[in-house]
């Protein structure tokens, strides 16, 4: 509805006035105008219910369209409904004027026109009813090929006039006429009339998935670190600059200088990609960069592909006055002619949908405007907290992954400082109409004067605030960061573990590899012991199972000792070498062979065997021995101690732990595992549970 076309005058009565036919129908117009602006401006217009709709088919022939009962409200406010579902087999030839579709024409729909297009009327069982219509009604005849291909389906606002004549016996002068607005539906040609689209350029656009930094237990060297994250990174950068350049020529009709601002940013991101192959550093968080464009796009994609569905047509494109067009008979969802229901521009929530909308949009970009690369953050850092990992090193209080990225910390690797009003209190919580960011962190909190009392945020109620970014960690020698953090969890009483561990330090997966190696040989070993068997023999029998039932102890043992367990390790090892070495040949010194006595002795709870230079001989014990022997147990035993030396304060390696995670800190309960290649921290992982050494 055009605002030049609403009624602005009326007339006021006067006492003693004497009162026209034109004063009463200018009232009532006014009246009747004000109530469809209500309906067009304030309320909105389209289909609000029902009136889907089909046909059937007798041969080639349409034999009815089917359509349920609904109600909806044209673009100029008339109220257009089917209070019951109609199966319509009969039609008759409709004329209807072209001024009667255009806005300048509206409030005069009767005014003469000599351009009239032809429709055909369907007409239902009520209808029907009325004896002029079933008089002139006929069956549709029209193809299914044509009603796909030449008709929408529309309901018009049908306004007739009726002359009226109230005579009495005394006076035959009263006149009058009726105007009646009755709800009629159409198959209207497409020849006939330019039905547009309603949302030609409007699709809906698919969420990002982004590569994960998995497998990290395998990485052998720092090398093959930084190969990978910088070929992950420039993956999933890669994805994201695909993804914005579809967003952008997606919404530029509907916000241009948000989605301008996104193709500026793009160059950016595009320079981003080239400079991480030239990066000496490894530079792990370019990963959760990405993560933060992965959230921003999807959240911004979710919430447009949201206002389109509501807010489906475009301001550009018209529909027709006194007309719902229901839309084409060929199979298509959406079916873009269809007049779905939408919120006038001026509605609230429309606008503030589209302001949030917009601003999503813009915080893609601002991202990308804000972001430091890693030389560039290496310094920024330097010259506002030194070198020194007790300034440097901060845990940032954040809400974790499952939230919205408004409602968590801002990242350290974004410059707030610079520029940081636009990207704090504008672009970061758009989420919503609230863009406050009173309960979201920042690194340089501390620095930036306008949040000064946010410097201490463990003063604070962290209850809702599971999650602890590291941050200010990469480039610090490795035992300073790791004291440090040390230091600050146990003085801030943070629910965290921390370990280092060493890309380079391959000592501790060796030594676990050969420690499962030895436990599957022994295994084996204790297998074949308890599968010989002396059935014709008691005496020997009851020696071998006395023999075994020590075997059997220290089996139970070694299953349950960690390999990272040093102490009891080695003591289990030479219990089994002593034990051994009564049946495999010799014992090395007294005490060795008078503890293995001992120890031999009390397994057989006094059944005697014949001892040797403190070994034991005769059948059993060779049998044993040979047992030993072929599975190797007492030389793999010895390569195992052989490591020992080594292995003594030397910290962990990738490999050994399971279950790593680049989430740029951890949650709490968890453990920080920091990365070193040897000297300076290069990354971290964590762990979603409380890593014990042992």
């Amino acid at each position: 509805m055009e605002m030049k076309s609403i009624k602005n005058q009326y007339p006021v009565y006067l006492p003693d006035q004497f009162l026209t036919s034109d004063n009463l129908n200018e009232s009532f117009g006014f009246l009747e105008c004000h109530e469809r602006v209500t309906r067009s401006m304030i309320i909105g217009e389209g289909i609000i219910d029902g009136l889907d709709y089909s046909y059937s088919t007798a041969g080639t022939k349409v034999k009815s369209v089917d359509i349920k009962s609904g109600y909806g409200s044209s673009k100029d406010g008339y109220f257009l409904f089917l209070p019951e579902e109609s199966a319509a087999d009969k039609t008759l030839n409709y004329q209807y004027s072209m001024n009667w579709l255009i806005p300048a024409k509206i409030f005069d729909p009767l005014a003469a026109d000599d351009k009239t297009v032809p429709a055909l009327r369907l007409l239902s069982e009520g209808d029907l009813k009325v004896p002029e219509l079933k008089e002139a009604a006929k069956l549709i005849d029209v193809t299914e090929s044509d009603l796909l291909g030449k008709y929408r389906l529309a309901l018009f606002a049908d306004i007739k006039v009726t002359k009226l004549g109230n005579c009495s016996p005394g006076n035959c002068n009263i006149k009058g006429e009726e105007d009646s607005i009755n709800t009629i539906v159409l198959l209207v040609e497409i020849a006939k009339v330019n039905f547009p689209k309603i949302n030609p350029a409007f699709s809906a656009l698919h969420g990002l998935m982004l590569l994960g930094l998995n497998k990290i237990s395998s990485f052998a060297n720092k090398s093959d670190f930084k190969n990978r994250v910088t070929t992950i990174a420039v993956h999933n950068l890669g994805l994201i600059s695909e993804k914005m350049n579809d967003i952008s020529e997606a919404s530029a009709a509907l916000i241009t200088t948000e989605s301008n601002r996104l193709k500026s940013a793009m160059n950016k991101l595009n320079d981003i990609i080239k400079n991480i192959g030239a990066a000496t550093d490894v530079i792990e968080y370019y990963l959760l960069f990405a993560n933060d464009l992965q959230l921003a796009i999807n959240e911004y994609i979710l919430h447009y592909n949201n206002f389109i569905s509501k807010y489906y047509t475009t301001d550009e494109v018209p529909r027709f006055n006194r007309m719902l067009v229901l839309g084409q008979f060929q199979s298509v969802s959406p079916d873009p002619y269809r007049y779905l229901w939408t919120s006038p521009l001026s509605s609230r929530d429309r606008r503030a949908s589209y302001f949030i909308m917009a601003n999503l949009c813009k915080r893609i970009a601002v991202l990308i405007s804000h972001f430091t690369e890693a030389k560039a953050l290496d310094t920024l850092l330097g010259q506002y907290y030194g070198t020194k990992a007790e300034t440097r090193l901060k845990l940032i209080p954040d809400k974790g992954y499952s939230f919205k990225l408004g409602d968590r910390s801002v990242p350290y690797y974004y410059d707030v400082l610079k520029n940081g009003f636009e990207l704090l209190n504008q672009s970061w919580r758009t989420q919503d109409l609230d863009n406050r960011t009173d309960l979201v962190f920042n690194y340089f909190d501390d620095i930036n004067s306008s949040r000064k009392h946010f410097a201490q945020p463990f003063t604070f109620n962290l209850s809702e605030f599971p999650f602890f970014r590291i941050e200010g960690h990469i480039g610090l020698e490795t035992e300073d960061a790791s004291a440090a953090l040390q230091s600050m969890i146990k003085k801030l009483d943070i629910p965290l573990q921390v370990i280092t561990v060493e890309l380079e330090n391959q000592r501790w997966s060796g030594f676990r590899d050969k420690y499962h190696g030895f436990i599957k040989k022994y295994e084996l070993f204790y297998k074949d012991l308890i599968s010989t068997r002396y059935a014709d023999d008691p005496e020997s029998q009851s020696l071998h199972e006395g023999f075994i039932r020590k075997f059997k102890e220290m089996r139970t043992n070694i299953n349950e000792v960690s390999y990272r367990n040093l102490d009891t390790v080695k003591t289990m090892l030479n219990d089994i070498n002593a034990y051994g070495r009564m049946f495999a040949g010799s014992v090395s010194s007294k005490a060795a062979r008078k503890k293995a006595k001992v120890a031999v002795d009390g397994a057989l709870a006094g059944v005697t065997a014949g001892i040797t230079n403190g070994i034991y001989t005769g059948n059993v014990a060779s049998n044993i021995k040979k047992k030993l022997n072929d599975r190797e147990i007492l030389k793999l035993r010895d390569d195992l101690l052989k490591d020992f030396p080594t292995l003594i304060d030397s910290g962990y390696s990738v490999k050994e732990l399971k279950g790593l995670e680049y989430l740029g800190g951890a949650y709490k309960g968890g453990t920080i595992v920091l990365v070193s290649d040897g000297a300076k921290i290069i990354g971290d992982f964590s762990l979603p549970f409380y890593h014990e050494k042992n």
